[in-house]
């Protein structure tokens, strides 16, 4: 932890002598801070700088900066409501969607992972081969690695190797 809160205490302060008008950066900056305060432990305080970033990419033009705030606060709601955090997540899929990077690749992700926890599956195959296709072009072989795990998942619920909702075991 002393690395995340040391990050999260540098990115204070750089926020801190920023103008604190919208821009691109600081709505950048608030998103990744959001995101060290949940590592930390601090939900509350994530979900109120996610949603200061949500509110300021509103007036933004940068398609990278509102996507990402729209996905903090997508995952922020979807931790507890998985249901409640997609429409965001989707909407940073859109935003991203002719800017094929790391930034659609997480979105990607966190969208499979939100509508695994729905077990809506019908919406889930298309997101998660996306996911994996992208994923492998930009060679990120975690990402490419657990969607093909979470396919294998589905393909066994399918054959009825596996109740809805049971998790896979490793080893399995």
């Amino acid at each position: 932890r002393g690395g995340i809160t040391q990050g999260a205490r540098l990115l204070e302060q750089a926020l801190a002598v920023t103008p604190p008008e919208p821009s691109d950066t600081r709505c950048i900056g608030l998103s990744y801070l959001s995101v060290l305060r949940l590592h930390e432990g601090r939900p509350a305080q994530a979900l109120a700088l996610g949603q200061e970033a949500l509110e300021m990419s509103a007036s933004l033009s940068d398609p990278e900066a509102r996507a990402l705030a729209r996905m903090r606060v997508g995952l922020l709601r979807g931790i507890a409501v998985p249901r409640d955090g997609l429409p965001l997540i989707e909407e940073a899929i859109s935003l991203m969607a002719d800017r094929p990077g790391r930034v659609l690749s997480f979105a990607r992700h966190c969208h499979v992972d939100l509508v695994a926890q729905t077990d809506d599956w019908s919406r889930i195959e298309p997101s998660l081969r996306e996911a994996r296709v992208l994923a492998r072009r930009l060679g990120h072989q975690t990402v490419t690695g657990w969607c093909s795990v979470r396919l294998a998942h589905r393909v066994r619920l399918d054959r009825g190797l596996l109740a809805s909702g049971e998790q896979r075991r490793p080893g399995q």
